[in-house]
């Protein structure tokens, strides 16, 4: 992979998942998410104690092709219907435009170390969680150094 399709590293990368919308597509409109926020129309949706967002696209932060993006987020739906979660698409857009849009799931009521071992699973560095009635929160996972996290954002 050449330079130009990696993610810059460390501090850089937070703040560009930092500076990203999550967009759930829900029936008949969109739900924003920001990390830091609270979202309460979307704690009511998810009728439990938490939701998560995650994507199964560009692992490590590496642009794969559309083919192979397409082929790895069908699996990530495969994962979620096979223990039976309910999903709504979202769409992950990077406030400057410098990463393609991502697809992914909003997924409530998943458990937290289901949600790791998605994340890990699908070699993603970081996913968004949040709890009922609480601010999303980033979850940051191997793969990059940074001497300070900002708040809302949590290394596992």
């Amino acid at each position: 992979m050449n330079s130009e399709s990696r993610c810059p590293p460390g501090n850089d990368l937070i703040a560009a998942y930092l500076a990203t919308t999550y967009r759930v597509v829900l029936d008949n409109r969109t739900e924003d998410v920001r990390i830091g926020q609270v979202h309460p129309h979307l704690d009511r949706l998810s009728g439990g104690s938490c939701w998560v967002i995650i994507t199964a696209f560009n692992p490590g932060s590496n642009r794969l092709s559309d083919s192979e993006n397409r082929h790895r987020h069908r699996q990530l739906i495969e994962c979620v219907e096979t223990v039976g979660l309910i999903s709504r698409p979202t769409r992950h857009i990077a406030e400057d435009g410098s990463w393609p849009v991502e697809q992914g799931l909003f997924i409530v009521d998943a458990d937290d170390e289901w949600a790791h071992q998605q994340a890990r699973e699908f070699g993603q560095l970081g996913i968004v969680h949040a709890r009922v009635r609480a601010v999303a929160e980033l979850w940051l996972y191997d793969g990059f150094s940074s001497w300070h996290d900002p708040a809302h954002v949590r290394r596992f």
